[in-house]
């Protein structure tokens, strides 16, 4: 369940670089980095993903992004043909007696106990899930949108199809010394990734960061999250973002449990003491300043 943030105080850095990222031969695509770890020692990490998690990556960025940017377009492409076979149906078995609709139009402006009406109710809702699912998108926690549905990343859903995808790369950044140098690696090997311009209107899942080598906050957020989940997996995290944003919610910043041992801004959801992990604590701490209301969305 999402719940309402406050902040305490703040703080985070790392340092690491980059080598671009090269295709190998055969069925894989192979990525490399150098980077320094928390003892400024040289460190080199590789990852391997398949064509079809390469593929499913390229898939979920673009029905992401077109939804993002025509929402009502992509929801209609899904669920409009299945409630018109619906209505044929309904209108097919019902007594002569009872409303029959001309049109989905129709269907929406009758709203009452009647089985046909009923019926159809509940087709729509499901297909609305069913098509939120498939688009890896869900409806933004305020509605006061004014020019169509506020949509918004299934960040949860995203993060679940992605990490295990990472637990070969997760298992280099694992340090023997415990969970906290763990989560210190993975910080230290995500500055590998540049900074982007915060974007509402697209978004990368996390193979497709890798393959374009840049990540506003969210994204990078996400990237982060799959990786401790792996090296860090007895820890909960979150993804935070003003209540108010809509498309990709950007700026967004991941914390953690605080008795993961993690360093950082100290922050309490839900009465419980977590980490930032990721983004601006000054900027979090202006929008708290300013009584923003955010959302901390549950990742694990």
């Amino acid at each position: 369940m999402k719940q309402l943030l406050t902040l305490l105080t703040l703080l985070i850095s790392t340092q690491a670089y980059a080598v671009l990222p090269q295709e190998n031969d055969g069925a894989t695509l192979k990525l490399d980095w150098f980077w320094q770890n928390e003892s400024g020692k040289q460190q080199v990490v590789q990852a391997l993903f398949t064509r079809n998690q390469v593929k499913q990556g390229v898939q979920d960025q673009q029905k992401i992004n077109f939804t993002l940017n025509a929402p009502i377009r992509a929801l209609h492409g899904y669920i409009g043909p299945r409630l018109m076979h619906v209505l044929d149906s309904i209108n097919s078995v019902s007594p002569e007696h009872a409303t029959k609709f001309v049109s989905i139009e129709h269907a929406f402006s009758v709203k009452d106990t009647s089985p046909e009406s009923t019926l159809f109710w509940q087709a729509y809702y499901q297909y609305q899930d069913d098509a939120f699912n498939l688009l890896r998108v869900s409806p933004c926690l305020t509605q006061n949108e004014v020019d169509g549905p506020c949509i918004r990343p299934n960040y949860s859903q995203i993060f679940y199809s992605y990490r295990q995808s990472f637990s070969g790369l997760a298992e280099q950044l694992r340090s023997h010394e415990g969970a906290s140098i763990s989560i210190q690696n993975a910080q230290s090997w995500l500055l590998n990734i540049p900074n982007a311009e915060e974007h509402h209107d697209r978004f990368s899942p996390p193979l497709t960061v890798l393959l374009e080598n840049v990540a506003d906050s969210d994204e990078r957020a996400l990237l982060l999250a799959t990786l401790i989940s792996q090296i860090a997996p007895d820890y909960r995290m979150f993804l935070v973002y003003p209540a108010n944003s809509n498309g990709s919610a950007s700026p967004a910043w991941l914390t953690i449990e605080a008795r993961s041992g993690a360093s950082g801004t100290p922050v309490v959801i839900d009465n419980n003491e977590h980490t930032l992990l990721t983004g601006s604590p000054a900027l979090l701490k202006e929008m708290m300043t300013t009584q923003t209301p955010m959302v901390s969305e549950p990742l694990y």
